[in-house]
C-alpha cells in the first residue's frame, strides 16, 4: 500500500472521527483535542508498522544472506585448501632446512 492512500485514509478517518465527537459531545474544543489526540496515535502506529515490516524484511535478508555465505563457504573452503592434499602437517620432518 503506498503513502498517499495510507495518508488519505487517515485524513478520511480523523474527519470522521471529529464528526462523531463533535455530535456526541457537542464541543468544539474536545473535538479538536481528542481530534489531535486519534491523529497522533494514528500516526505511531503508521510508524510502528512501517517499522515491524523493515525489521522483518531486514530480518529476512539477514537471514538469506548468511544462508548463501554458508552455502558459498563451503565450496571456497575446499578450494583455499585444495593444493594443502598431498602435504602432511604431522609427520617429523625438517623445519625449512
Amino acid at each position: 500500500m503506498s503513502a498517499p492512500r495510507v495518508f488519505a485514509g487517515m485524513f478520511a478517518t480523523i474527519i470522521v472521527f471529529a464528526i462523531v465527537t463533535y455530535w456526541m459531545t457537542g464541543s468544539l474544543v474536545v473535538t479538536v483535542l481528542e481530534s489531535i489526540a486519534a491523529l497522533i496515535l494514528l500516526q505511531l502506529g503508521y510508524f510502528l508498522c512501517v517499522g515491524f515490516l523493515v525489521w522483518k524484511q531486514a530480518k529476512r535478508s539477514a537471514a538469506n544472506k548468511v544462508g548463501e555465505l554458508a552455502a558459498s563457504g563451503e565450496d571456497s573452503r575446499e578450494d583455499k585448501h585444495a593444493h594443502l592434499t598431498g602435504a602432511s602437517f604431522n609427520q617429523p620432518g625438517s623445519l625449512g632446512n
